[in-house]
């Protein structure tokens, strides 16, 4: 499920899976088509702590695959992503900044995406997904297709007119994310 355009199959390598009753912890390696120099790959591990779990404990296992994946991969960036509940990664790797600071379900952040660089990323708050195809569809349902339809006789600029605004729809309503 990686984007082409970014990393091919053949340069995502699974590291590990920690998968316990308190945490599921897959590691994964890519080596993206465009990387800083500094870098030798990307290490992307997507955790996930569920309510019933014992938190400690699973701060604990989390604590053990990073500090394990950070001691074999120097030269790799690292990312933390996931659901993690109730706990809080800072607790167990404090060197590791939280870049999402808004509520992501009703009023707890329960989505967290760690790095060890402080302003590498700006999480903005968006509706939920659901909420921007209803606005995306309301938008649809009150536009004036006739203005399209007399605004040209020529097919190729009924059509550019129509794909821009659909363009427009979709940058205004779907969100985006900027990468420093």
């Amino acid at each position: 499920m990686v984007n082409n355009s970014w990393c091919n199959n053949a340069n995502a390598v699974i590291l590990a899976h920690a998968c316990s009753p308190n945490l599921e912890l897959p590691a994964l390696k890519f080596r993206p088509f465009y990387l800083p120099r500094e870098f030798t790959s990307v290490i992307i591990n997507t955790g996930y702590i569920p309510p019933q779990a014992n938190t400690e404990t699973a701060l604990c296992e989390l604590h053990e695959a990073l500090t394990q994946s950070q001691t074999q991969h120097r030269d790799a960036s690292f990312i933390v992503v996931g659901d993690f509940n109730s706990a809080n990664l800072k607790r167990v790797v404090p060197k590791l900044y939280q870049h999402v600071i808004f509520p992501t379900r009703e009023n707890r952040t329960l989505d967290h995406c760690y790095t060890p660089y402080q302003d590498s990323y700006k999480a903005l708050a968006h509706p939920p997904f659901d909420q921007s195809v209803a606005a995306l569809q309301d938008t649809l349902d009150d536009t004036d297709w006739n203005m399209f339809r007399h605004s040209t006789d020529d097919v190729s600029k009924f059509t550019e007119a129509v794909v821009g605004f659909f363009g427009k729809l979709v940058e205004d309503t779907i969100p985006r994310a900027t990468i420093k």
